[in-house]
């Protein structure tokens, strides 16, 4: 079935697969208790609207790349706004990334947890839960963790969505087949509707919630997956925009998709007891399809936590060295040749939309694929060693594993990362490169629409920002 398929490195299918796993990890788990926060409609429209954004984002991350040979978010950063934000970006992203990568880390310790019994009966070693953990992350994460480019993820990532699929599948059949007695449905006096099971009438709210404005940071962390652009891009065979942006439109699609099933579905199985990880609802010792479904999930929380190393990698690279394997895409040797070879691609095709179905435009494809190749150019002087590679590798993924043994819940991590970073990182910042990008006259706005686009990002990143970030701190704090 996958030889079908094209998930080779540099393929769009592969890229939008390995694009979406970063959002099918932690964050995904806590979309029911956020459809419980904001309700049924509420929290569906607000992760629609949080999905079209993060296209948009990634679309200007990737026109500001383009347009200034620059391949990260702390080039970007330093070009357009001087060395102090670009110190505050790289703060931000480290930070983030690595609570992300624990976050995925502590999903993996609730998962194995209910195992533990069963596993510490043939591994006299695994004396608590978190020996399991331990042992697991030793196994198989810590491998997995040094594992250098992000192209020969694309096939896992596969297996990693058809796992993340299938979770979501089990979520829905279990809440129109319970593994507990038969539930029946009413419609109560104020238009909720009522789910009875156990002698316990249990009202879902439709419109909302218990708490709107907590949806808002937990949504903007699960669809996070601004960080991983510059790699993902970097490793396409058509570097280009529009690519790209064919590249996140499908990723948010499946996104969108697992999220939904698994939010709405999640939360109307278990309206008043909706656990912070949805996962903990159900027990795989009483029900043995979860069984299967706890040990399917590891995948794709693994490959999310090895595909969030490479974003801090690069981050710890470019503080070292100046450059990044991903921000060495675009020194070709120089980032104004790239930009140059950029602006040609972009008159070419131009022409061959002018010219299409004539001989100029076959012309037109020809002069397209020469100019990708000379993006390919292979720069042997920008080299990250694998001894250095290893070195970061490792030690980001002993700290997170050391962090994660001593979370107690996942939430208190997602919501106040997803308020105060993702907003700026993921919404903020993309729209601040597109609005500099025109005021400096390097891209003007294209048409109204997207400065319409632009001012919303900026808004939605700072007001969701500082809403998400006091009402976290009053629940959590």
């Amino acid at each position: 079935m996958v030889s079908c398929i094209n998930l080779s490195s540099g393929s769009v299918l592969g890229a939008a697969l390995s694009l979406s796993v970063t959002t099918m990890g932690a964050g995904i788990l806590t979309l029911p208790s956020a459809y419980a926060d904001a309700g049924v409609i509420t929290a569906t429209l607000l992760m629609l609207f949080i999905a079209i954004m993060t296209v948009y984002s990634v679309d200007f991350i990737v026109h500001g790349v383009e347009k200034l040979g620059l391949n990260s978010y702390e080039e970007l950063t330093r070009e357009l706004f001087g060395r102090k934000a670009e110190e505050f970006v790289r703060v931000a992203l480290i930070s983030y990334n690595i609570g992300s990568a624990i976050s995925y880390l502590v999903v993996t310790g609730d998962i194995l947890a209910p195992l533990h019994p069963i596993l510490s009966q043939y591994v006299s070693i695994l004396l608590t839960p978190r020996h399991t953990l331990f042992l697991y992350w030793m196994l198989f994460v810590l491998p997995l963790s040094c594992i250098p480019n992000l192209g020969s993820l694309h096939a896992i990532s596969f297996f990693a969505i058809i796992s993340t699929s299938l979770i979501s599948c089990m979520v829905v059949y279990r809440y129109f087949v319970p593994n507990s007695p038969q539930a029946t449905d009413s419609i109560n006096n104020n238009g909720k509707v009522s789910f009875v099971g156990n002698s316990q009438a249990n009202a879902v709210a439709w419109w909302w919630g218990t708490n709107p404005l907590l949806a808002i940071p937990i949504f903007m962390f699960s669809f996070d997956c601004q960080s991983l652009v510059f790699q993902i891009y970097a490793g396409l065979d058509n570097m280009r925009r529009s690519t790209m942006f064919t590249v996140a439109t499908l990723s948010l699609i499946v996104s969108s998709t697992i999220h939904g099933a698994v939010g709405l579905f999640g939360y109307l199985t278990n309206p008043t007891d909706v656990r912070e990880n949805i996962i903990n609802n159900y027990d795989p010792t009483s029900d043995k399809l979860f069984a299967v479904g706890y040990a399917i999930y590891v995948i794709p929380i693994n490959l999310a936590f090895v595909l969030l190393l490479f974003p801090i990698r690069d981050s710890i690279f470019i503080l070292w060295y100046g450059y990044s394997k991903a921000s060495v895409a675009t020194h070709v040797p120089q980032p104004k040749r790239f930009v140059r070879i950029v602006d040609e691609e972009e008159r070419l095709e131009h022409l061959a939309l002018l010219n299409a179905g004539n001989s100029t435009d076959v012309e037109s494809e020809t002069l397209l694929h020469e100019m990708q190749m000379k993006k390919k150019y292979y720069n042997d002087i920008e080299t990250i060693s694998m001894r250095d590679h290893l070195l970061v590798s490792i030690s980001l993924s002993t700290f997170s594993i050391a962090v994660a043994l001593f979370i107690p819940n996942i939430v208190s991590i997602i919501a106040p990362l997803g308020a105060v970073c993702s907003s700026t990182l993921c919404f903020m910042v993309p729209g601040l490169y597109r609005w500099k990008l025109h005021q400096l006259g390097i891209s003007r706005y294209a048409s109204v629409l997207e400065r319409v686009e632009v001012i919303i990002l900026i808004a939605f990143g700072i007001i969701a920002g500082v809403v998400g970030t006091i009402v976290s701190i009053i629940e959590y704090f």
